[in-house]
């Protein structure tokens, strides 16, 4: 899985930040499985458009395996804090071989 690019989401009803990475395929199984190691995972492959959520102490990552874009729910709504945990997520990710910068 490799990472093409990042939009900042603009959200009113938290005022937590929200990002969503672009991809360059769609996602696949063995990839949710791969980001959600020691974290909580729920996937449904049940529905139309199979939809996983991957809950981590510091992020919720959102997304289906038929799309190329994810969306990283921040819990904090430190900008600075948010910035670190995005680049330490994009560097778990490529140390695990599953998508790169």
């Amino acid at each position: 899985m490799k990472i093409t690019g990042c939009s900042e989401i603009k959200i009113c009803e938290n005022n937590f930040f929200k990002m969503s990475l672009f991809l360059e395929n769609k996602i696949t199984p063995s990839e949710i499985l791969i980001l959600s190691k020691n974290k909580f995972l729920i996937y449904n492959e049940q529905l139309s458009l199979p939809y996983f959520k991957i809950i981590s102490n510091d992020y919720t990552l959102r997304g289906s395996t038929e799309t190329n874009i994810i969306t990283l729910d921040f819990n904090t709504m430190d900008r600075s804090q948010c910035e670190i945990i995005r680049s330490v997520f994009c560097d778990d990710c490529s140390k695990q071989k599953v998508c790169k910068k």
